[in-house]
């Protein structure tokens, strides 16, 4: 068996074993690092007769994965994988901070990408992992119809197939008894099948694949270059006019018409159904009950919350800055509200409180909430909800003392511009002077 090791400075935090990989490698040794952050980031990968797991106390996964599994190394084979996963491990890429070193992350995956072809996370410190191939592939020829080839020291069973357009099933087979080398032909054309092979009751092998059929080059040509002077900045920059020229390898058949007009239908009615689902809300003039109630929907989610607001104390807003604070408070978790000193005052706010206004805020907890100036002028308006395992993000059209009174929107931020933004935010805007309305 081939065992791959990953190192942070001498310590191991990742074991990929790879069984049933015996054949010519018993001399093999490999060994690469990298340096992320001034650490030390090494790999070896060796041939042992057998390995011997450590006495942790793991959590225990195995399974059966399929060709298309994200967590499947080999891109042919199906495998099966047992994970024992240390979730006490001390991630060392991991501090106090709610943010995440996405630059460090993406160095470290994609090393242990180029060796591993694993997809590796945050969840897979400590953990050692199985993969055992079952040698079954299917290799795919373009003919009319095209067909494909079960190939492999592991084939035998049964196999179920089903060929397609797109989602439609033009036709389905069960062919028993197969060989290795066996070819496996449809009587119609098709553009994507699925493969299932059993050996009894065990599945051998799974496989979706889409056949490409057609490919579209566009070929940009450039003619001249001309270097552009811009008036306030003393950058240039090359600007090159240029045409382009599209080319296809091959004739377009019927099946290529139906699929593409299925593919529209589909779109259609995907974007046409949801409408009310999509992770922008636009809120239209005078929809402060509505943007109250989408604020109100939002704070049930868990975390820190924590608001990017440069404008939030405007000062011709108290009465709504004051009502958004009231229920505010409905989230037992910390909140933090960030806001520039060029545009909002703490100070004038608060000294426009009542006494009553003043006891509310006492009574009801607002101990546990900060009002950070940040001496930066930023611009764009964010809310995030911090919790230990993710952060979930929004950003609005407008500030929070204005929402809902003209045409403006609420976007969800996607996980990794989420991750990004608000790690920016935090070592930009963030400063250590913080205001309590209860100090």
């Amino acid at each position: 068996m081939i065992v791959q090791e990953f190192y942070y400075d001498e310590k191991i935090f990742l074991t990929i074993v790879h069984e049933n990989m015996d054949e010519d490698v018993k001399n093999r040794n490999i060994d690469d690092s990298i340096n992320i952050n001034e650490h030390i980031i090494s790999f070896n990968e060796s041939y042992v007769d057998e390995f011997n797991l450590d006495d942790n106390d793991y959590l225990f996964i195995e399974g059966f994965l399929d060709c298309n599994d994200e967590k499947n190394p080999y891109k042919d084979y199906c495998a099966f994988y047992k994970e024992f996963a240390d979730l006490n491990y001390d991630n060392p890429f991991e501090d106090n901070s709610p943010t995440l070193p996405l630059k460090e992350y993406n160095l470290l995956s994609n090393f242990i990408k180029e060796y591993a072809n694993y997809n590796f996370t945050k969840c897979s410190f400590g953990n050692v992992l199985f993969f055992s191939p079952i040698k079954i592939k299917a290799e795919f020829y373009l003919d009319y119809p095209p067909y494909f080839k079960i190939m492999g020291d592991d084939v035998r069973g049964n196999a179920f197939v089903k060929f397609k357009v797109n989602e439609i099933i033009l036709e389905s087979q069960i062919i028993e008894d197969i060989f290795d080398g066996q070819k496996i032909l449809s009587k119609c054309d098709w553009n994507n099948c699925e493969i299932e092979i059993y050996d009894g009751n065990e599945l051998l092998y799974k496989n979706h694949h889409n056949l490409i059929r057609n490919i579209d080059l566009k070929v940009n040509m450039n003619t001249e270059n001309f270097k552009v002077k811009l008036k306030k900045s003393e950058k240039q920059f090359s600007l090159s006019p240029s045409n382009y020229e599209s080319f296809t390898n091959n004739e377009i058949k019927p099946l290529d018409v139906i699929s593409s007009y299925l593919t529209d239908e589909t779109n259609f009615y995907s974007n046409f159904i949801n409408v009310e689902k999509d992770n922008c809300t636009f809120l239209r003039k005078n929809e402060r009950e509505k943007a109250y109630d989408l604020f109100d929907n939002l704070l049930r989610n868990s975390g820190d919350v924590w608001i990017f607001d440069p404008y939030f104390f405007d000062e011709n807003s108290f009465g709504v800055i004051t009502d958004f604070l009231m229920f505010f408070i409905n989230n037992n978790h910390r909140k933090h509200i960030v806001f520039s000193k060029y545009f909002s005052s703490f100070e004038n706010f608060k000294n426009q409180l009542n006494s009553s206004e003043l006891a509310f805020f006492k009574d009801f907890g607002f101990s546990k909430v900060d009002f950070i100036e940040s001496p930066e002028r930023f611009h764009d308006r964010f809310i995030f909800f911090v919790s230990k395992n993710k952060i979930e993000g929004f950003q609005l059209g407008t500030s929070i003392n204005s929402f809902g009174e003209n045409y403006s929107n609420i976007i969800k931020l996607s996980p990794f511009c989420c991750h990004y933004i608000f790690k920016i935010l935090m070592e930009d805007i963030v400063s250590e002077n913080i205001f309590k309305i209860c100090d």
